[in-house]
C-alpha cells in the first residue's frame, strides 16, 4: 500500500499535457475560513497543471484543489505545490503546479481523461447541451449540432486511433464483423440512463469516424412538434400510404413517431415498424406496438415487408423506402386496406410523387401512377428553421392532401400540377411550405432573412413584411397582425 501511495505522488512532468477549459478552486492548503478562488487551466496533465491568476503565489506554496472538468461528474480533490511562477502581463501570472494526489482512483480518472475521452461521458454531455448530433472526426475535437450548429467542444482533437477506439468499444461481434465486412454501419446505442443515439459509423481517409443522432427519450406530441392539425386527422386514417419527406436531419423521424404516438393513444390496432435502425421506443398502450431493427431483427426492408401482412398488422411503418422492391411492397401494403407510413429524400411534397414513380421501369409507371393515385392519402413535406428567440428550431411543413383533383393529376402524370392544387385547397388541410413560412412570420417565430431562404415566393414575404412595416406592425413582435 506505501508503495502505491509512493507510486501517486510521483512528478508525472512526462506525461501527456492538453488543453482543456477545466474549472478549478483553490486555497492556500490549512486555510478554511477565505473562500476559494476560481481560475480556469491553460492546459493539464495527471502530473500537473498551469492555471491564470490575478495573485502572486510564493513558490513552494501548498495547495488544497479542486478541478471541475467536462465529461467527469463529480469534481477532483487533490493537493498541489507551486513550481511555476511567470507573469503573463502586468498584475497577471501564469501559476505552474505539480498535483499530489492521495486518491489513486482521481489520479486514473484525471489520466484517462487526457489520454482519452470516454464516449458515453460525451454524450451525456450532448443531451445536457440539447446537441442533435455528435460527430467523432479524426484530427478535430468532438463537434456537437445545437440549434443546427456545428460547435466544436473545447478539449482536445481525436486522433484516429481515438476515434477507433471510441467507437469500436460500442459495437457488439455482428455489428463489428459487418462493419470490417462493409466498412458501413447503422445502429443504435443506448447510453446509462436510457438515451438512445442513431449511430452510423464509415471511413473517412482511413479513420473510423462516427456521426450520432440524440433520439429523445420521450416522443412529442404533434401539437408541440408545431404540426398542422391535419396530422393529426391523417393519424386516425384506416388505410392508405402517408409519406414524410425532406431533406436529411428535418425530423422526419420525430414526426412518425408523433403519428404513431397518436394511433397508440387513440385507437386499438397492430403497429409494426421497420427501422434502420430503431430510434423511438414505444410502449404498447391501446395499440400493440412491434419494432423490428433491420440488421437485428430482420434481414433488409424489403425481407420484412414479404412477411408482414402474415403478421396481422393494421398500421405499418417504414423507416424508408430505398429500391423499388421496397417501394412496390409499401404501396401493395396500402392498397390491401393497411395504412403505411414512411418517409423519402426530396424537397417538397410533389417531388415525392415523381421520385417513387421515377424507381419504376418506364414501362411500368403508368401502373405505377395509377396505384399510388389509388392509395395515397398525403404527403407531409417539412424543414427545420432556427427559431427567431435562438431557443432551437421550428419546423415549417408543406401538406399535399389525395383529394380527388390529386389523384387525378396523379394518374395523369401531371405532378407539376400538384402545387397549383396545394396552393388552392387549404379548406382541405392544404398548405405550401411558403404558407408555413408567412404563418411563422407573422407569429414572429422565424426571421424575414430565414423566411426568404426558404421561399418559393420570395415576393410575397417582401410583401408582407413592406405591409406590417407600414400599417406600423413589427416582425419582430410576438404577433405582426393586428
Amino acid at each position: 500500500m506505501a508503495e502505491q501511495e509512493k507510486s501517486s505522488q510521483i512528478d508525472r512532468r512526462s506525461e501527456k499535457r492538453i488543453r482543456s477549459q477545466v474549472s478549478i478552486k483553490y486555497r492556500m492548503r490549512g486555510d478554511t475560513k477565505s473562500e476559494a478562488k476560481v481560475s480556469t487551466t491553460t492546459d493539464i496533465s495527471a502530473g500537473g497543471i498551469n492555471f491564470e491568476s490575478a495573485e502572486l503565489i510564493a513558490m513552494g506554496s501548498q495547495l488544497d484543489i479542486e478541478l471541475v472538468i467536462p465529461l467527469i461528474e463529480k469534481p477532483l480533490a487533490t493537493t498541489g505545490r507551486v513550481v511555476r511562477i511567470e507573469e503573463i502581463t502586468k498584475g497577471n501570472y501564469l501559476i505552474g503546479v505539480g498535483l499530489e494526489w492521495s486518491k489513486d482512483d482521481d489520479y486514473h480518472t484525471l489520466a484517462k481523461y487526457a489520454q482519452h475521452i470516454n464516449l458515453d461521458e460525451l454524450l451525456a454531455m450532448a443531451v445536457k447541451r440539447k446537441a442533435s448530433d455528435v460527430h467523432l472526426v479524426a484530427n478535430q475535437p468532438p463537434i456537437f449540432r445545437i440549434d443546427g450548429v456545428l460547435t466544436p467542444l473545447d478539449i482536445p482533437p481525436l486522433s484516429g486511433k481515438d476515434t477507433s477506439q471510441m467507437i469500436y468499444s460500442i459495437m457488439n461481434d455482428v455489428q463489428r464483423k459487418i462493419f470490417d465486412d462493409t466498412m458501413e454501419l447503422d445502429s443504435s446505442y443506448a447510453i446509462p440512463g436510457g438515451t438512445r443515439f442513431r449511430v452510423n459509423v464509415h471511413i473517412d481517409k482511413g479513420n473510423i469516424e462516427a456521426a450520432l443522432r440524440l433520439i429523445p427519450y420521450f416522443v412529442k406530441g404533434a401539437v408541440e412538434l408545431g404540426l398542422p392539425k391535419v396530422v393529426i386527422d391523417l393519424a386516425m386514417k384506416p388505410k392508405g400510404l402517408i409519406i414524410l419527406t425532406g431533406p436529411a436531419g428535418t425530423g422526419k423521424s420525430t414526426t412518425l413517431a408523433a403519428i404513431v404516438d397518436i394511433i397508440n393513444k387513440e385507437r386499438k390496432s397492430v403497429v409494426i415498424s421497420i427501422e434502420d435502425p430503431i430510434e423511438y421506443v414505444h410502449q404498447s398502450q391501446k395499440s400493440i406496438i412491434k419494432q423490428r431493427e433491420v440488421g437485428a431483427d430482420t434481414l433488409s426492408f424489403a425481407s420484412a415487408l414479404k412477411h408482414i401482412l402474415r403478421q396481422d398488422p393494421n398500421v405499418i411503418l417504414v423507416g424508408e423506402v430505398r429500391d423499388l422492391e421496397s417501394i412496390s411492397m409499401a404501396i401493395t401494403a396500402a392498397e390491401t386496406g393497411h395504412l403505411v407510413l414512411t418517409t423519402l429524400h426530396t424537397p417538397d411534397a410533389s417531388g415525392a410523387v415523381s421520385r417513387i414513380v421515377d424507381v419504376y421501369p418506364p414501362m411500368q409507371q403508368n401502373q405505377a401512377r395509377a396505384q399510388i393515385a389509388e392509395c395515397l392519402e398525403a404527403v407531409i413535406a417539412q424543414i427545420l428553421l432556427p427559431r427567431k428567440d435562438g431557443q432551437g428550431r421550428i419546423v415549417a411543413t408543406e401538406v399535399l392532401i389525395a383529394t380527388q383533383a390529386a389523384r387525378h393529376i396523379i394518374r395523369q402524370g401531371a405532378t407539376e400540377q400538384l402545387y397549383s392544387l396545394i396552393q388552392t385547397g387549404s379548406k382541405y388541410g392544404m398548405r405550401t411550405m411558403d404558407d408555413s413560412l408567412l404563418d411563422l412570420l407573422k407569429k414572429g417565430l422565424i426571421t424575414k432573412d430565414v423566411a426568404l431562404v426558404h421561399a418559393k415566393d420570395k415576393m410575397r414575404i417582401n410583401e408582407f413584411v413592406q405591409m406590417s412595416t407600414t400599417e406600423g406592425g413589427a416582425i419582430d413582435g410576438k404577433d405582426v397582425l393586428r
